[in-house]
């Protein structure tokens, strides 16, 4: 027995939804698709199409970027849209109920956790923060509480010890896809279920900001480098290096030993780079740099990594000589101890473990 295709609207902006709504066309046929408006990006502030725009463009599928889903053109055109169904993947806001109560066959959402945990807007670094060792995707149907809706069915993904969140969302994004196409299929077959969640067991996690980046020297080594890895790639965990901004990006815990006390950088290797205090151990040793501009500059080059360690740590920097127009990235040798904020330096006692670190040095002054 075939399948019938469904009419779908699907809704999602970033690089994420990409997968799902690639999947969608191939097994139905896509009326529209609603994004985020255009919104400036990079150091340049120029407007940008949201990813999944462009890939909306490449299936030459119509794109609708609506300021509010609210407004009565809006709900018009999905009214004369006729929809079966209308998938939402990561579109950014909350839906409403004039658009949940028009499709036939319900609104339906993937979202990147095991609901009832980590409803919101960061499952995915959260998971990595707390330690899951399994995550996972929903498929649901859209309710006007956030991600509260019914189950349709739900796939485990493990997580790996050196999962950052975007190779976390990668994978989750391809799962899921794969997810919401057999979801749309029980529908089309009048046989999807609907299993209500467990509000007890319901956590939420909120939007992200660069604030959430700070590092706090304070706590173990093991929580912070799992916490390193799920800011990457945005906000990113950042501290501060002699007034500037440090963003590191990549850690390893090695066993403890004794130690001091927080921020404190203990030890500095030829070829291995520097190690750090935490709070309950050590945070150090770099394996490669990214290469990134100065602030202000119009573009920021592709990270690049390197597979050899310099003998001394190597620190992206800029010199303040140079005027505005001729402001550069350039690659700085340095052999110094990092100096790192003392409200960090607690004084109470650690034991070491030895982290490495991948650092970039921007010039913009730490508070920002």
């Amino acid at each position: 027995m075939t399948t019938p295709r469904l009419r779908i609207v699907f809704l999602g902006t970033p690089t994420f939804a990409v997968p799902a709504l690639q999947a969608v066309a191939e097994r139905a046929d896509v009326l529209a698709v609603i994004t985020q408006p255009e919104k400036p990006k990079g150091r340049g502030r120029r407007p940008a199409a949201p990813p999944v725009a462009e890939a909306a463009a490449a299936l030459r599928v119509p794109v609708l970027q609506p300021a509010r889903l609210k407004a009565p053109d809006v709900v018009s055109r999905l009214t004369q849209l006729a929809p079966d169904v209308i998938v939402t993947v990561a579109y950014g806001k909350m839906i409403p109920r004039e658009i949940l109560e028009l499709p036939p066959r319900g609104c339906i959402n993937l979202h990147p956790s095991l609901l009832p945990k980590y409803r919101g807007a960061s499952p995915i670094t959260r998971a990595i923060e707390a330690g899951e060792t399994v995550t996972g995707v929903t498929i649901m149907y859209q309710s006007e509480a956030l991600d509260a809706g019914d189950i349709i069915l739900q796939r485990e993904v493990g997580t790996e010890p050196a999962d950052t969140a975007r190779a976390l969302e990668d994978r989750l994004a391809r799962i899921g896809a794969e997810a919401l196409v057999e979801a749309l299929s029980l529908i089309a077959e009048s046989r999807a279920p609907q299993r209500p969640q467990d509000e007890s067991a319901a956590s939420y996690v909120g939007k992200l900001t660069k604030a959430d980046g700070e590092i706090d020297w304070t706590k173990p080594a093991v929580v912070l480098e799992r916490f390193i890895r799920a800011m990457d790639p945005w906000p990113s965990a950042y501290s501060a290096h002699r007034g500037r901004l440090l963003k590191i990006w990549a850690s390893t815990a090695l066993p403890a030993v004794p130690g001091g006390a927080p921020a404190t950088v203990v030890d500095v290797r030829p070829g291995a780079g520097f190690t750090v205090a935490a709070g309950e151990g050590v945070r150090g040793r770099p394996r490669w740099m990214r290469k990134c501009s100065v602030s202000r500059a119009r573009t920021r080059p592709r990270y690049s990594p390197t597979s050899t360690i310099p003998a001394s740590v190597r620190w992206c920097t800029a010199s303040s000589t140079l005027s505005a127009g001729k402001r550069r990235s350039m690659w700085r040798r340095r052999s110094g101890v990092a100096e790192f904020p003392e409200s960090a330096r607690a004084a109470s006692t650690a034991c070491w473990i030895r982290i490495r670190l991948i650092v970039t040095m921007f010039t913009r002054p730490a508070s920002t």
